[in-house]
């Protein structure tokens, strides 16, 4: 499995759970667990970005990493930190009829294209973190 930050630069994976360390009597520590437990759920929203995705230029746009479907019929753009209010991803161009969405969110985002970039509406509603489809890992 390959992280959002290095899924967009073609990076290494993380690493399997029978790497990562075990208390000595085999358990893992809970802190190990939440951890997984946080980015399985991060994952179940988002692992459509993640998975069988190849590299999209411009790759990364601080904090954003870029990544395409197989087939590149679909592009992502993977914050990995709360955008806030908006989102301007400098390197990257919709076509004028485009849908543009938020995994885990129904509704289609607002957005406009201009010389500085695609800019993305966020809704209101997802302001509040507890009302968002996935908290950041």
């Amino acid at each position: 499995m390959r992280s959002p930050n290095t899924t967009g630069w073609g990076g290494p994976r993380l690493p399997s759970p029978h790497k990562l360390s075990r208390t000595p009597s085999g358990v893992y520590p809970e802190n190990v667990v939440r951890r997984l437990k946080a980015l399985g759920a991060w994952l179940k929203v988002n692992g459509e970005g993640i998975y069988a995705t190849r590299v999209l230029s411009p790759y990364q746009e601080r904090p954003v990493c870029h990544t395409r479907s197989k087939d590149g019929k679909f592009a992502y753009a993977i914050c990995k930190q709360w955008p806030g209010r908006n989102l301007t991803l400098k390197g990257v161009r919709a076509d004028e009829d485009a849908k543009i969405t938020m995994l885990g969110v129904a509704e289609p985002l607002a957005w406009q294209q201009n010389e500085q970039g695609l800019t993305l509406t966020i809704p209101e509603a997802l302001q509040d973190e507890k009302a968002r489809p996935c908290q950041h890992v």
